[in-house]
């Protein structure tokens, strides 16, 4: 788990931080190395957050972080190494602080991807994630840039 306040330095307080992680996860996908590919997946975290000193934003016991997400994603796998993808991302971030007021944010993007394989061991890849009306605020909670940005790689593999 990571949470804002989790570095080297204040590493020791994280414990201190966090009372309880409930974690759910489960995804589904269809598809070979070539064709039609198919994918989704859902997440559901729920943190316990406890007074915790040298960490700043936790005031008191009883401070929860809710988040949710789903992601869909489409492929195409040529025979001759190129894949083209695409999907969808939406996050929802809960969270009550520590004067009991509850605050809810949603990130949404779409992310393009493709990616050329001529051999197995070298790929060069491109990808893209398109924001869809995303606030400042959930992009800082969730620590998702809100704003189109885009991706490029190469890999060699021995």
């Amino acid at each position: 788990e990571y949470l804002r306040g989790q570095n080297e330095r204040n590493m020791a307080n994280y414990e201190r931080a966090v009372k309880n992680v409930k974690t759910m996860a489960a995804g589904l996908s269809w598809g070979e190395d070539s064709g039609l590919y198919l994918a989704v997946d859902g997440l559901y975290r729920r943190v316990n957050l406890r007074n915790a000193l040298g960490i700043q934003d936790i005031q008191d016991d009883g401070q929860t972080i809710k988040l949710s997400g789903v992601e869909a994603a489409v492929a195409y796998n040529f025979e001759c190494g190129l894949t083209l993808a695409s999907g969808f991302q939406w996050s929802r971030i809960h969270y009550r602080d520590a004067e009991g007021e509850t605050h809810s944010r949603i990130h949404r993007s779409v992310p393009v991807l493709i990616s050329y394989s001529p051999v197995e061991q070298f790929t060069v890849w491109a990808e893209a994630f398109f924001d869809c009306s995303s606030s400042d605020a959930s992009a800082e909670l969730l620590e998702i840039p809100n704003q189109n940005y885009y991706v490029f790689g190469v890999r060699y593999t021995f």
